[in-house]
């Protein structure tokens, strides 16, 4: 574990506790999908713990300790949608999620208060005209003040405000897909869902470009739990979703949502 991640291990591990012994609720800012998967990797905590980071199948998460029941309360977590769109629908250029990032930082903006950016043509593609250009998802206390001034992406003038919520329509879309293995380990799974050798998918662990819930994992003989997502640099990202059923052969079908 790097230094940095192990400052980080000890800031979450404190927030735990005092969320527990002072029975509050109490946030991260936005984390990656690295981070995300060392708060879960704490295991069980007294005071529990969540991640959501405004919609469905969110990239960037907030992370909440506390829980109605440990806490006697509920609370939300602390973050805004924004919706950025054309102030004249004519004079709208390309736009992509760059585009967009680049402008709210140039704001003073930290990164770490703002969680995803949806573009109206995907989560990594451009958009064009339209009611919409974008989502962003931010922190409460800073939707305010990217209402106010943000004005201006790239040579596009836009207008911005509060919505209740991203469209189901406009995140990352997701294809299920079910494939056979010899077994849940993860380089089978991996060879399987991107049509592979197994010693191809043995190469991808060694050259260190499997992600599991956003940490790099070098065992391939590891088992994904239902739920986890999985990326391979430079071919893809899956939700894996667990063992559908046995097939007569002795293979197990497994479920699979790809990111397309």
């Amino acid at each position: 574990m790097t230094e940095e991640e192990q400052l980080f291990e000890r800031r979450i591990r404190e927030l735990a506790e005092n969320s527990y012994r002072g029975s509050l609720f109490l946030f991260t800012d936005f984390l990656t999908e690295a981070e995300q998967g060392q708060v879960m990797s704490l295991g069980n905590v007294s005071c529990g713990v969540g991640l959501w980071g405004g919609y469905e199948n969110a990239e960037r998460r907030m992370a909440r300790f506390g829980t109605e029941e440990t806490c006697g309360y509920d609370q939300p977590y602390p973050l805004a949608v924004l919706e950025i769109a054309p102030r004249n629908p004519r004079f709208t250029e390309e736009l992509s999620h760059r585009d967009f990032l680049g402008s709210v930082l140039g704001l003073g903006i930290e990164r770490r208060v703002i969680g995803d950016i949806v573009t109206a043509g995907g989560s990594g593609g451009t958009a064009r005209g339209g009611a919409a250009l974008a989502w962003i998802v931010a922190e409460e206390h800073i939707a305010g003040f990217i209402e106010e001034n943000l004005a201006q992406v790239k040579h596009t003038f836009v207008r911005v405000r509060r919505v209740d919520s991203v469209p189901e329509n406009a995140g990352p879309a997701l294809r299920e897909e079910t494939v056979q293995v010899s077994s849940e380990r993860l380089d089978a799974v991996v060879a399987h869902v991107f049509k592979l050798s197994r010693s191809q998918s043995l190469e991808l662990f060694r050259a260190g470009r499997v992600m599991l819930n956003g940490r790099q994992i070098t065992s391939n003989a590891a088992s994904p739990r239902e739920g986890d997502t999985v990326s391979v640099r430079g071919m893809g990202k899956f939700r894996y979703l667990g063992v559908d059923h046995s097939t007569r052969k002795g293979k197990l079908a497994v479920n699979i949502a790809r990111f397309v």
